[in-house]
């Protein structure tokens, strides 16, 4: 369940930053083509461009909250093998891209973790 939760999570930042590519390639083109930067408010949603940036902007609201939200429970779900382990760096190492003390607590969970794994076959410690 914890690799799953981890994957969850990694595929929702990775949308999250598929969605601030295109509003980005999207400012950048009404910037270019309609003076975006100097219009107001009510000339930026009538460009055609506007509705798609305007419905990604909503859009990536509801999904940080979700990723927001979903983060803390991660470093709290047990790393029963490795695979557990290496979802929890995963994510960690997602996070220390740009966001280093949100990544602390998965980072901590991860190290006190990786002294208590135990074989899946026998139980003995895993051997690291």
């Amino acid at each position: 369940m914890t690799v799953e939760r981890c994957a969850a999570w990694i595929a929702l930042d990775v949308e999250i930053d598929r969605l601030t590519l295109r509003w980005a390639t999207l400012e950048a083109q009404v910037a270019r083509d309609h003076g975006w930067l100097l219009l107001g408010a009510e000339a930026r949603q009538a460009l055609p461009e506007a509705a798609e940036m305007f419905q990604i902007d909503d859009e990536l609201d509801v999904l940080s909250n979700w990723r927001d939200a979903a983060l803390g429970p991660l470093s709290q779900l047990p790393a029963k093998n490795l695979r557990d382990v290496a979802g929890k760096l995963a994510v960690a190492a997602r996070l220390l891209q740009r966001e280093a003390m949100r990544a602390q607590p998965l980072v901590d969970a991860v190290l006190m973790e990786l002294g208590q794994l135990q074989c899946l076959a026998c139980g003995a410690p895993e051997a690291l």
